[in-house]
């Protein structure tokens, strides 16, 4: 039989003065006879086929489908009295639970809606938050019934829900749709974080905390992101940016008791050196600035003269840095602000591979550009032969295209080991004729594309391998002796004096070094 309701529309619920019974026979607008073994439909007693709702007989209330019984029809319908659950086409006056009305929920007790229930109310498998028996759909927050408070998500009990939520007492900790007084710790509300102490939002907390092991820092019981500064836990003073420990920062940092020196984030009180704020440069001694100290101090090759704790540099020189892909990705705002005045930026090793290309190197060469720190780039070389030289020649002009490296294009002579491979001794006259000639050949090509073009080694290339008299280009020493200011004599354009320094916005060691041509 066909299925379809056609009742009063929602609001007029309330217009009504429903009876909690259903009315006579004798009362009804519609009823049912008998007429040749079926029922009927008769409307002010004119048969009435068209017509779909409730009637009656003296049997009860039925729901009828273009007048006749819908025997198929489970649900709601309405007639003058009220609103009634039918099942399968009668009145069911036995039927708890909720039952839609023309698109919404509601909350039917023994057959019919009567508009007393406010509150939570367990129904149909779960529990609900009712207004005048209507379940509220617009009420998302925290309802109370005989077992606790719970949170409702449009008016439906939330069993997967786990953050904070509110009622009249204030903020609580929710765990699986019910508050939990035995909690403590961090919990999200929207995209921000708070702190909570059994249960309830603290907002006396301030301090460190961790949540699914990384450390925080709450601020009146508030993640706050915009703090940057010291904070301390149980295992001692950490540099907090962003809300959480910044593993990334080394340099300096202040706190109610001074200004510290920060590794890898944390305080590191056995420090002693030179590091710099928007101040100028400090002597350090155990981790934090020793304003006693009046001298000459020497440290990583530059010569400082403290008084007070402020060192002034006697090096007329600039400090940058040599990046690839073992830096990962760069901050290169933070690397500009913490002082570092040039890069030299790697862009690949060996033969014109695109495999062999470093992955960062363009993003690296753009970042520079956009930040402003001029840079210079190189290739580490695996050549052994001219054809492999002019191939990794190659591979540089190629990954230059549209960059502009002023600082030069170097090339990166160094594997002695590599070499051995393919029976090359660097020592020998002929290996030393062969790699000088391999360097020369990619400087030359360099060279002829417009760029400046230069060579990077150590003092033991430099000295015993390379014929420096056949290098006419910037020469790029790798020297790494960080207690004096002496390098080695030589026309050197930049010295590369650790692989252990540390810059803001790069994770772990970075190549330092120092620029004679500015």
């Amino acid at each position: 039989m066909k299925k379809t309701f056609v009742g009063a529309v929602a609001a007029l619920l309330f217009m009504f003065c429903f009876s909690l019974h259903p009315v006579s026979a004798q009362a009804a607008e519609h009823m049912l006879q008998m007429e040749n073994d079926e029922w009927v439909c008769y409307t002010a007693g004119q048969r009435d086929n068209s017509y779909t709702g409730m009637a009656v007989n003296e049997y009860g209330w039925w729901y009828l489908t273009d007048g006749e019984i819908d025997w198929d029809y489970t649900g709601m319908a309405c007639n003058e009295y009220g609103w009634w659950y039918m099942n399968n086409g009668a009145l069911d006056l036995s039927y708890t639970g909720i039952a839609d009305v023309n698109g919404e929920p509601w909350y039917v007790v023994n057959g019919t809606i009567d508009f007393s229930y406010n509150g939570m109310v367990n129904a149909s498998g779960s529990w609900w938050y009712l207004n005048q028996n209507k379940v509220d759909t617009d009420f998302t927050g925290l309802a109370l019934n005989e077992y606790g408070w719970w949170y409702m998500n449009a008016g439906e009990i939330d069993f997967s829900y786990t953050g904070l939520g509110y009622n009249e007492y204030g903020w609580w900790y929710v765990d699986n749709g019910t508050v939990d007084l035995s909690y403590t710790g961090m919990a999200q509300l929207g995209y921000d974080w708070w702190y909570v102490t059994n249960g309830v939002l603290d907002r006396d907390y301030t301090g460190m905390t961790v949540y699914d092991g990384n450390w925080y820092y709450l601020i009146n019981g508030f993640l706050d992101r915009s703090y940057e500064g010291l904070a301390d836990n149980e295992y001692g003073w950490w540099y907090i940016s962003n809300g959480t420990i910044d593993f990334t920062y080394n340099g300096m940092a202040a706190n109610e008791y001074g200004w510290w020196y920060v590794s890898s984030g944390g305080v590191d009180g056995t420090f002693t050196g030179v590091a710099s704020n928007s101040y100028g440069s400090w002597y350090f001694e155990n981790g934090t600035i020793n304003y006693n100290y009046d001298g000459e101090y020497t440290y990583v090759g530059i010569t400082y003269i403290v008084k007070n704790g402020l060192a002034t540099s006697l090096q007329k020189s600039s400090v940058g840095i040599d990046v690839s892909k073992h830096n990962g990705e760069i901050d290169w705002d933070a690397v500009k602000a913490d002082g570092i005045k040039f890069a030299i930026i790697r862009v690949g090793y060996g033969n014109d591979d695109t495999d062999q290309d470093d992955v960062w190197a363009v993003r690296n060469m753009q970042e520079c550009e956009r930040v402003g720190i001029p840079y210079g780039v190189y290739l580490y070389s695996y050549a052994v032969n001219e054809d492999e030289a002019n191939s990794e020649a190659n591979h540089i002009l190629r990954m230059l295209q549209g960059f502009n490296p002023v600082l030069g294009v170097y090339i990166d002579i160094e594997d002695t080991e590599y070499y051995n491979k393919y029976d090359i001794d660097p020592y020998s006259s002929e290996g030393r004729e062969l790699i000088t000639r391999i360097a020369v050949t990619v400087m030359d090509r360099v060279s002829r594309a417009g760029y400046t073009a230069g060579v990077y080694a150590n003092w033991n290339y430099f000295q015993n391998v390379l014929i420096q008299s056949e290098i006419q280009a910037y020469k790029w020493l790798a020297w790494y002796k960080e207690d004096t200011s002496e390098v080695p004599e030589g026309d050197w354009i930049m010295w590369q004096y650790t692989s252990t320094g540390h810059v803001n916005g790069i994770e772990g060691n970075v190549d330092m070094n120092f620029w004679y041509g500015f």
